[in-house]
């Protein structure tokens, strides 16, 4: 078994993820957990004598060898935690997924993206909302981003459907299990337009209560901000909401009727200050373009030459000449000029008149 499978079995069990993890953990060398038939003190601290029999029975149960032999031939693909291509977006999780499972474009998750969620039972108010929401958003260049559930959830990955865009479904079951099943077709679009649908259980796993909760986590994970159209009082899109701002993300309200029990969740998160009300698209975009495109050059930066450092470094104090920048950077004027032109197309920085540069905003 090596790294990979072992956290594919991992993901199998029902047990907490942060139980797994620190079981995990406890092991220098990862191939000892996956040999280990002995109820030794590195697993006693984490496991009961039960748990360790479940997750050994587990190990060679039918299920687990269906999943080894079925993957590489379906057309479900997986990255595991330890996968150099695992979305970035989710290493930010106190408790990251061991696997994530998905059928798609998996790059969509290092994009734009706003999540939208909110009630189950939607009126028609919400619905249209949600959808008009979407779309302009989708237009605009965003991934729309939330969880294949009834009432708002499946309207706004129709709306970004129906804009031609892209939009991510995060499942709170495996990927063999869509629910509602009515939805199973808006599945087959948002894949065929280009789209993504994960999930962190395996593709047969049937959703249970605590694992609709586990999977907003990964919506609030995958979006630059939340946006409730509508939500009553005590909607599960609260849950989402929460993850979100434990993640530092904008989180975006509409106001709704207030004799509606469908919008008494979103007015009262519009009464906290923590929320931005917003009527229309435009009022997320003017938020969310700015702070998406510095955390782009965050982790631009983290990938750039020692000479577009040092380039940015003289820079952070504020707009400097080219001959000031030749001068303090050291590097040769020809090599200066093609540098500066690289860092300006990749929007690092932005030139100004008189041959002043600055960082881009």
């Amino acid at each position: 078994m090596d790294n990979e499978e072992l956290f594919l079995w991992l993901s199998m069990s029902d047990m907490p993820v942060k139980k797994l993890y620190d079981l995990v953990n406890e092991f220098d060398n990862l191939n000892d957990l996956c040999q280990t038939k002995t109820y030794d003190y590195r697993i006693r601290r984490h496991l009961t004598k039960e748990e360790f029999a479940s997750l050994l029975s587990l190990r060679e149960s039918e299920s687990y060898k269906k999943l080894l032999s079925n993957l590489p031939r379906s057309h479900i693909k997986f990255v595991t935690i330890v996968s150099p291509d695992y979305p970035r977006c989710f290493r930010a999780l106190e408790v990251p997924p061991l696997v994530i499972y998905y059928v798609g474009d998996l790059s969509l998750l290092n994009k734009l993206c706003i999540a939208i969620v909110g009630t189950r039972k939607c009126t028609k108010y919400g619905a249209d909302l949600t959808e008009k929401f979407a779309k302009e958003l989708a237009i605009a260049g965003c991934g729309i981003v939330s969880g294949l559930a009834e009432g708002i959830d499946v309207h706004a990955h129709i709306g970004a459907l129906e804009a031609k865009g892209k939009t991510i479904a995060v499942l709170a079951g495996g990927l063999n299990y869509i629910y509602p099943a009515s939805n199973v077709q808006i599945a087959r679009n948002i894949i065929e337009n280009g789209g993504l649908i994960i999930s962190e259980l395996a593709p047969d796993t049937s959703p249970q209560s605590y694992t609709f909760i586990q999977r907003n986590r990964l919506i609030a994970a995958a979006s630059s901000g939340v946006l409730v159209t509508e939500a009553g009082a005590k909607s599960g899109a609260m849950h989402t909401v929460n993850f979100a701002l434990d993640l530092g993300k904008d989180i975006f309200a509409v106001p709704g009727n207030v004799t509606s029990k469908s919008s008494i969740g979103t007015n009262q998160l519009i009464k906290q200050f923590y929320t931005s009300c917003v009527t229309g698209p435009e009022d997320i975009l003017g938020i969310i373009m700015p702070t998406y495109r510095k955390e782009q050059v965050k982790n631009e930066i983290k990938e750039m030459s020692n000479e577009e450092k040092s380039v940015c470094d003289i820079l952070q104090d504020g707009e400097a000449h080219f001959d000031e920048i030749a001068q303090k950077s050291q590097i040769n004027v020809k090599s200066l000029i093609g540098l500066l032109t690289m860092m300006e197309i990749r929007g690092l920085i932005k030139k100004l008149p008189s041959n002043y540069y600055a960082l881009e905003e």
